[in-house]
């Protein structure tokens, strides 16, 4: 996790967000069982805690990146 914080005198800056399934699917304007197929597929890296699922911005771009050559 350490990658994903930048320094700024005592308080941490969040440099690569972390966005819910939700929020995927409204950055993104799919449904949410689209995102739970690019999961099962392989095409979106993610996190899950118990039963909720993360994705980090750099994943997200990266995926869209592969996806629209």
């Amino acid at each position: 996790m350490e990658n994903h914080f930048q320094n700024g005198g005592s308080n941490n800056v969040i440099a690569n967000p972390i966005y819910s399934t939700q929020d995927v699917s409204n950055l993104l304007k799919v449904s949410t069982r689209t995102i739970q197929r690019w999961r099962d597929s392989g095409q979106i890296k993610f996190s899950a805690i118990g039963s909720k699922f993360y994705y980090f911005h750099s994943d997200i771009v990266d995926m869209i990146k592969i996806n629209v050559q």
